[in-house]
């Protein structure tokens, strides 16, 4: 239902539904910012996109535990150059990872 302006009200289903689709186009930019984006400056490696896959890869293949997973996010911040992006939680991987539609359930 449009108002008399022509906008949708926002708490309406219609406005619910284009703000959820909203959503759904910022996060699958930022997802494709992140397959671009150098992991460091000068990697022509890995992007931010294809580490964090791989890393929560590992995670799942081998069982390790959240806290294991923190500590290496740990070691990778501080063990790469400045200008990195590696995320600095698993939180924020894991937010990543829900993104992209792969969650992991035990």
């Amino acid at each position: 239902m449009l108002h008399d302006d022509g906008n949708i009200p926002e708490g309406s289903a219609e406005g619910r539904s284009n703000e959820e689709a909203g959503g759904c186009a910022k996060a699958f930019f930022a997802l494709l910012k992140d397959a671009e984006k150098e992991l460091y400056p000068g990697c022509k490696e890995l992007t931010k996109l294809s580490f964090i896959v791989r890393l929560y890869q590992i995670k799942c293949l081998f069982g390790l535990s959240n806290r294991a997973c923190e500590a290496v996010l740990q070691l990778f911040t501080e063990a790469f150059p400045k200008g990195h992006c590696i995320p600095n939680s698993l939180e924020k991987v894991q937010k990543i990872i829900r993104d992209l539609g792969l969650d992991y359930q035990k």
